[in-house]
């Protein structure tokens, strides 16, 4: 069975003051929560099992995915809302399809930083890139990109 990692423990900065009291995959973009798109998508390619981590108002998010509406998945939430994070300034903007192997490279701890996990696993084994197009593909972590992204999600059809 495909699983899926989603990663949703930011804190939204670029997205203030929508994401001041609410984490920014609840953030509405064509009608619904950001993480709700990203499910569908999922949803379509058939992945039903998530671990999702968690950071900023994560209890927000955790009642949201424990709705009825999600029954049909197996969500596992890693909370690091106690960790302190963004003391490195990077951004993920795309998908990450990955090895099981990748397991091997985390560490026994109940927090840790997933880009020490992926840059560690890279020196050992092949990365291989793809270029998303902008006309499908769009950051909709900033005010600026959010009425593009509300454009492509009423446009864009699977």
């Amino acid at each position: 069975m495909l699983k899926a990692m989603i990663l949703a423990a930011g804190l939204g900065t670029r997205l203030l003051p929508l994401t001041s009291k609410q984490p920014k995959a609840l953030v509405e973009v064509a009608g619904k929560p950001l993480i709700e798109h990203v499910l569908d998508r999922f949803r379509q390619c058939g992945i039903r099992e998530f671990i999702i981590n968690l950071h900023h108002h994560s209890g927000q998010l955790q009642e949201f995915l424990g709705s009825e509406k999600f029954k049909e998945f197996s969500i596992t939430f890693s909370d690091e809302s106690g960790q302190s994070h963004t003391s490195r300034p990077l951004a993920f903007s795309g998908i990450y399809v990955l090895d099981p192997a990748i397991f091997s490279f985390m560490p026994d701890a109940d927090a840790f930083s997933i880009i020490d996990v992926l840059v560690t696993a890279a020196v050992k084994m092949p990365v291989v890139s793809f270029e998303h197009s902008p006309d499908i593909w769009v950051d909709a972590g900033n005010f600026n990109n959010l009425g593009k992204a509300e454009q492509l999600l009423k446009n864009f059809h699977l």
